[in-house]
């Protein structure tokens, strides 16, 4: 989790030549973006540069087993 937090503050907060935040609104959008994007969208070796979400499906799919929400649904 502190790599996480330490690759979020150095990309979206710290980065050298962004803009400076005026509000916490406008650091709570940046959160919001920002974590919607590594949840769902970024590109990672280790899941085979697929985005996170797909990656998700893709093994629930072939793992249905594991699969907890269906489980509980049952």
């Amino acid at each position: 989790m502190e790599s996480t937090i330490g690759l979020f503050t150095s990309e979206e907060i710290d980065h050298p030549g962004m803009r400076t935040f005026a509000t916490w609104k406008e650091v709570e959008r940046a959160t919001d973006k920002w974590g919607n994007w590594y949840n769902t969208k970024r590109l990672h070796g280790s899941n085979e540069y697929v985005p996170p979400i797909e990656y998700e499906a893709y093994y629930y799919h072939n793992h249905p087993e594991t699969n907890t929400t269906k489980a509980q649904a049952a």
